[in-house]
């Protein structure tokens, strides 16, 4: 039995990476692996991003590498590498590639102590516990108090998860609609489909029966290292003093998870409701700036720093009624324990609650949200994979997105007027359609008398231009601009007078680059206007704020 039991921990560690290995290196990066170099060189995936990606990468051969150099003798300790180290690393790295993205201090706390936790795991796993250390002796003692913490607060979490997931599995696994795509490509590429499809078949496999049993693995053995150093330290410095320190580091981790989970935009709505309306009403409200600006701020962006909001945390529930046919009331008491468990990264409000918290900003700091707390919303926006809005907003002011790569300037002169032309070609480098503003003035005695765009440099293709109503106007471009996030677009511009002598134009889409070329999209302006001379000269426009758009000398 022992030797059963050593056969099949070794298996699980050895096929489990070996597949990996094989459908990873062998089979994604040799098709893909080219693009995702070229995607993090260039920028399109964020840095966090990339630190997560190649984590990913590395942690499976590393720990294939330490397993056959320290381990390979030990299936047990195999086991340990693998449910205690590998796994939950692998984990912690997907979860921040694909979920997580601006962290509060909630979730920061949480992966924090997740983080420490394996580490410290490692540690004894590779050098055991320090007896000849006493400073080092009493660190590992606290430390793996928290080990015992995570590992009870992990395996919570995941056996909510465990067994529906492997219902699912099974019922997908058994309706094969996905074999008649596998013999295609067998017929079209025998030997690669059926090399990579027997990798992925293992390794996906694998990580689904692992993941049913992670809960109990890893909830086991970070208990049993909790208390194999409790062991030592007890024998060596006392009972009482290892009782004293776990207790101790139980409450402090308690008390700090309930600490971390207050989210500033309940005080700040509570402070706001109803706004004030008297001058000392408003006082009162701006001598708590700081908390209701923070509060504001994380509603703003709640989308970005939580998963969902608490009330819309709901999936586990039905998943729960159609798998087990429990009744609501049943499957709503699961749903209110995970989310219990859930709640650092849980939002507690409403999912309109961004444009709430933008309006209300707005009328009590005299400031768009965007300007004022620009810093805090463009991190935000660089811990997710899709950054930029398609919009041209606040938060693209001077920055170098689409490039002025030609401007020329003719005037032709009638006299005692002028009629000037610029045009300007645009080159978009990213990998999605982008807008540009520009808001310029032209003297009040100046009139436009047209805007055109094309895609190339003859004047004669390019597109005809319709004087609208500024709201009708409006209302066309933002639909185009609409439009062009799902399919795309035709080539609208939005040239409007917004004051006496001042104007704003946005142009949109310029084109993502090309595929297959790699060169950039391009869009041509053209815009007209005549005018008087202004101290013998013919004045151009003089820009005062520009979005998403640069030049070079």
């Amino acid at each position: 039995m022992k030797t059963f039991i050593h056969l099949l921990c070794a298996g699980i560690f050895w096929i489990w990476n070996i597949c990996f290995l094989l459908a990873v290196y062998f089979g994604l990066l040799p098709v893909a692996g080219f693009e995702i170099l070229r995607a993090m060189v260039d920028g399109s995936i964020p840095f966090p991003f990339v630190v997560s990606l190649v984590g990913i990468l590395l942690v499976p051969p590393i720990c294939t590498a330490l397993g056959a150099w320290r381990l390979r003798k030990h299936p047990v300790l195999l086991m340990r590498l693998f449910y205690g180290i590998e796994a939950p690393l692998f984990g912690l790295l997907l979860l921040r590639l694909f979920i997580l993205r601006d962290t509060t201090a909630a979730s920061t706390f949480a992966l924090v102590a997740f983080g420490l936790a394996i580490a410290t795991f490692a540690t004894e796993l590779f050098f055991g516990y320090a007896a000849y250390k006493k400073p080092l002796a009493w660190f590992q003692m606290v430390t793996h108090s928290l080990v015992l913490m995570v590992g009870l607060y992990v395996g919570g979490i995941l056996l909510f998860y465990t067994v529906p997931a492997l219902c699912v599995f099974l019922y997908n696994a058994f309706q094969l609609s996905w074999l008649g795509h596998y013999l295609l490509a067998l017929v079209r590429n025998p030997v690669y489909t059926a090399f990579v499809s027997l990798a992925w078949l293992f390794l996906v496999g694998f990580s689904c029966t692992l993941f049913v049993a992670m809960p109990y693995a890893l909830v086991n053995m970070y208990t049993r290292s909790w208390g194999r150093i409790f062991t030592a330290f007890g024998r060596q410095h006392g009972w009482r003093q290892g009782s004293v320190i776990t207790g101790g580091v139980a409450i402090a981790t308690l008390l700090l998870f309930i600490q971390t989970q207050g989210q500033p935009q309940v005080r700040a709505f509570d402070l706001l409701e109803p706004l004030p309306q008297t001058a000392a009403e408003r006082q009162a409200v701006l001598a708590q700036a700081e908390p209701v600006r923070q509060g504001l701020t994380n509603a703003y962006l709640h989308a970005y720093r939580y998963l969902s909001p608490w009330e819309e945390s709901n999936s586990l529930a039905g998943w729960y009624r159609h798998l087990f046919n429990l009744s609501e009331d049943q499957a709503q008491f699961w749903q209110d324990w995970h989310n219990r468990f859930f709640s650092p990264f849980l939002y507690q409000g409403k999912r309109a609650d961004d444009a709430k918290a933008a309006e209300l900003y707005a009328q009590v700091f005299d400031q768009p949200i965007q300007k004022a707390e620009r810093t805090a919303i463009q991190r935000a926006l660089e811990s997710t994979v899709n950054r930029e809005e398609t919009k041209a907003g606040l938060l693209n002011i001077n920055q170098d997105i689409v490039y002025l790569a030609e401007q020329k300037v003719s005037v032709q002169e009638q006299g005692d007027w002028a009629e000037v032309s610029i045009f300007e070609r645009y080159e978009n480098p990213t990998i999605d359609d982008q807008e540009i503003f520009y808001a310029f003035s032209l003297p009040e005695s100046a009139v436009i008398t047209g805007l055109w765009l094309g895609d190339n440099l003859e004047p004669q293709t390019r597109f005809p231009f319709v004087v609208s109503p500024r709201g009708a106007a409006q209302k066309v471009y933002n639909a185009e601009v609409e439009r062009g996030q799902v399919q795309p677009a035709t080539d609208p511009a939005l040239l409007e007078q917004v004051g006496p002598r001042q104007y704003r134009l946005r142009v949109f889409p310029i084109p993502a680059r090309d595929w297959v070329t790699k060169k950039p999209g391009r869009t041509d302006l053209w815009l007209t206007y005549v005018t008087p001379p202004q101290e013998g000269q013919w004045p151009l426009p003089q820009l005062t704020e520009k979005r998403s758009i640069y030049w070079d000398r």
